[in-house]
C-alpha cells in the first residue's frame, strides 16, 4: 500500500504495523489505566505529554507529582521545606505549577526532579501561579496583583499580558489569568463588571482578543489557535465551548441531555472535559468537534468509580484526568484510544506546532514483548533506531536526529513473535 504522509515524515504500513496519526478520527472505545497508591487518598491528574504525567496527590498535604509508565515510579516535585505544591502541566520534559511557602504562592518550573526547580515568581505581583507549559513557554498569573503572565524559563523573562489603555476596546479588566499555551497562542480570561470574559493572546498584552461578550473562560488552546472552555448559559449552568480564533466562530459543545458541561483541553481536532445531567454526577467527556460526537469516558472505568473528569490530552490523543470511587478516594486515570491489533504494534506520530519540530513516536503493543522502530529515507534501505522490551503497553521514542523539515519514513516491528 502507499505510505501515508504527514508533512514530510511518513509512517509505513506493513503486515506487522497499524498506522495512526496522533490526532485520529473519532474513537468508539478507550482503555482506562488507573493510577493510584494505597497511602494516597486523592490523586488528581492535570497534565500529560510524551509519556509523562503530572498532578497533585493528597495524603494530608498536597504535593506536586510526576510519573511515567506506572505510579510506582512517581516523584514528588515540591521543594523540601515548603508547605504544599501543585503541578498542572508538562511539555518536553518540563513541568509547571506552584509551591506554597512562608512568602505565599510561587510559580515553579521543574525539569524532572525536585532539585531542578526554578522559582518563576517575578516578585512584583504578590505571588504567582504557573498554569501551563508548551515548548519552553510557561503561562500563569500573579496571585496578588492578578495579571496574566508569560515566562520563558526564568523569573526575569516574565511578560505581563494584562491589557492596558493602549487597547481601549477591551477595557477595563481589573484582573486577568493565562490558563493555557500552545505554539504562539495563549488563552485565559479576564474579569470586568464582575464577569469573566474568554481571552486569547499571541505573546503580548497588545495582542489580546476577547472571544465572548458574555461570561466565559478559556481553559485549553491548540497550536492552530482553536480555544476551548465554557460560557455561562445562565446564572447557574455552563456549556462547553469552542472558538476558532474569534468570537464569531463560537461552537456550543454541550451534549443533548446534559444540564452543564465544560471543555478543559484540546489537541488537534479532539476536545476533552466533563459534563453532568440533572441531579447526576459529573462524567468525563471527549468530543470531536461537535456536540453530537461526544463520548462518555465514564463507561470505560471499573464500576467502583462514580464520578470522573478529563483534564488534559496529549499529542497522541491519550486523555488524562481523575475519577472518584464510592469511598470518596480519587485516582488519576489515563484513557487510551483503543486499537484492535493483538500483539502487532500500532505506531503514532505526534503532530507539530512549528517548523523544525522533533519527530516523536508512540508505539502501542503488549507489555513484555520486544518491539522496534526502523527508519528509511527511500523505503528501500531500513535502519533500526530503537529496539526494547516493553515494560507497559505504551512506549515513546524521539528521533533526535530528525525534524519535521526533513523527509523520512518509519515502521514498527515485533521482534519476538511466538
Amino acid at each position: 500500500m502507499r505510505p501515508r504522509r504527514f508533512n514530510s515524515i511518513s509512517l509505513v504500513a506493513s503486515c506487522l504495523l497499524l498506522v495512526q496519526h496522533g490526532h485520529s478520527s473519532a474513537q468508539s472505545s478507550y482503555t482506562a489505566v488507573v493510577f493510584s497508591q494505597t497511602n494516597v487518598s486523592v490523586l488528581s491528574g492535570f497534565g500529560c505529554s510524551f509519556g509523562q504525567y503530572v498532578g497533585t496527590s493528597y495524603d494530608g498535604t498536597s504535593r506536586a507529582i510526576l510519573w511515567s509508565g506506572s505510579f510506582s515510579n512517581a516523584l514528588i516535585l515540591g521543594p523540601s521545606g515548603t508547605d504544599e505544591s501543585f503541578a498542572f502541566g508538562v511539555s518536553d520534559g518540563q513541568q509547571i505549577g506552584y509551591f506554597l511557602s512562608a512568602f505565599g504562592a510561587h510559580a515553579a518550573l521543574w525539569n524532572g526532579t525536585a532539585e531542578s526547580m526554578v522559582d518563576l515568581d517575578p516578585g512584583a505581583f504578590g505571588g504567582s501561579v504557573a498554569s501551563a507549559v508548551h515548548n519552553g513557554v510557561q503561562v500563569g498569573y500573579g496571585s496578588g496583583v492578578r495579571h496574566a503572565l508569560l515566562w520563558r524559563g526564568s523569573a526575569a523573562s516574565v511578560i505581563d499580558l494584562h491589557p492596558t489603555n493602549a487597547n481601549p476596546m477591551i477595557q477595563p479588566y481589573y484582573e486577568t489569568f493565562a490558563t493555557c499555551v500552545a505554539g504562539r497562542f495563549q488563552g485565559g480570561y479576564g474579569t470586568k463588571s464582575d464577569s469573566p470574559r474568554a481571552l486569547m493572546w499571541t505573546g503580548t498584552r497588545q495582542s489580546v482578543i476577547e472571544l465572548s461578550s458574555g461570561a466565559s473562560k478559556v481553559a485549553g488552546i491548540s497550536c492552530s489557535g482553536t480555544a476551548v472552555g465554557f460560557v455561562f448559559n445562565s446564572t447557574t449552568t455552563i456549556h462547553a465551548t469552542m472558538w476558532h480564533g474569534n468570537a464569531t466562530s463560537f461552537v456550543d459543545l454541550n451534549p443533548t441531555g446534559f444540564a452543564s458541561s465544560q471543555a478543559n483541553a484540546i489537541s488537534g481536532n479532539v476536545q476533552v472535559g466533563s459534563g453532568a445531567r440533572t441531579n447526576q454526577p459529573t462524567t468525563a467527556l471527549v468530543w470531536f468537534g461537535t456536540p453530537e460526537s461526544v463520548i462518555e469516558l465514564q463507561q470505560f472505568l471499573p464500576p467502583e468509580f462514580v464520578r470522573s473528569e478529563a483534564m488534559a490530552i496529549d499529542e497522541f490523543g491519550n486523555i488524562l484526568g481523575h475519577a472518584s470511587r464510592t469511598d470518596a478516594t480519587t485516582a488519576a486515570i489515563l484513557w487510551v484510544p483503543e486499537v484492535v491489533s493483538g500483539s502487532a504494534p500500532t505506531l503514532k506520530i505526534a503532530p507539530w506546532c512549528e517548523a523544525g519540530g522533533k519527530v516523536k513516536l508512540q508505539i502501542r503493543g503488549e507489555a513484555g514483548r520486544t518491539y522496534g522502530i526502523q527508519k528509511s529515507s527511500d523505503l528501500l534501505s531500513w535502519t533500526t533506531v530503537m529496539s526494547t522490551n516493553f515494560p507497559t503497553f505504551l512506549f515513546y521514542f524521539q528521533d533526535l536526529e530528525a525534524t519535521n523539515s526533513q523527509t523520512g519514513f518509519y515502521r514498527a516491528f515485533l521482534s519476538n513473535q511466538p
